[in-house]
């Protein structure tokens, strides 16, 4: 699981995807990924990058912050990457997202680590919300009390893009 990208789980059951970046500062920033054929939003991601990441992998980076989806970049450059998987829940999600994805309901959150090159530097820690309608592979544990707070702080900044 560590190894395939999220976009490849989302184009395996919706098609060809397309990103869209709301809100990017060069630290941190929140997108939506949506089906090409429909527009319909699959997911809404908030990353934020680890200043050790960005300075190793700087050219990666500016790809990164101008648009391109970090799997795709970082294997664009043939720079080895893992996806590490922290949790993967279903949850009921505040309004902001249903607003999103056009629908409420139990959606999936997955909380990632990605971790870069030989070494594993860590590039980023990224809060990965999916649409009800999306089948995540692979659910595992269950939500801390600190992954609830950002996700209602991460809900509260959605409210505001």
């Amino acid at each position: 699981m560590d190894d395939l990208l999220s976009s490849e789980i989302l184009e395996k059951q919706f098609g060809p995807t397309e990103l869209n970046v709301l809100y990017e500062d060069g630290t941190s920033r929140i997108i939506t990924t949506s089906a090409k054929s429909s527009g319909q939003v699959l997911e809404v991601s908030q990353a934020r990058f680890i200043p050790a990441g960005i300075a190793k992998f700087p050219s990666v980076h500016q790809a990164v912050v101008a648009g391109m989806s970090m799997g795709k970049a970082f294997r664009s450059a043939g720079i080895n990457f893992v996806r590490q998987q922290q949790t993967a829940y279903k949850y009921d999600l505040p309004a902001n997202f249903g607003n999103l994805f056009g629908q409420d309901g139990q959606a999936t959150i997955v909380a990632v680590s990605i971790l870069v090159g030989p070494e594993q530097t860590p590039y980023a820690e990224i809060l990965e919300t999916y649409s009800p309608v999306v089948r995540w592979p692979n659910l595992q544990g269950s939500p801390t009390a600190g992954q609830l707070d950002e996700l209602k702080s991460f809900d509260a900044t959605l409210a505001k893009t």
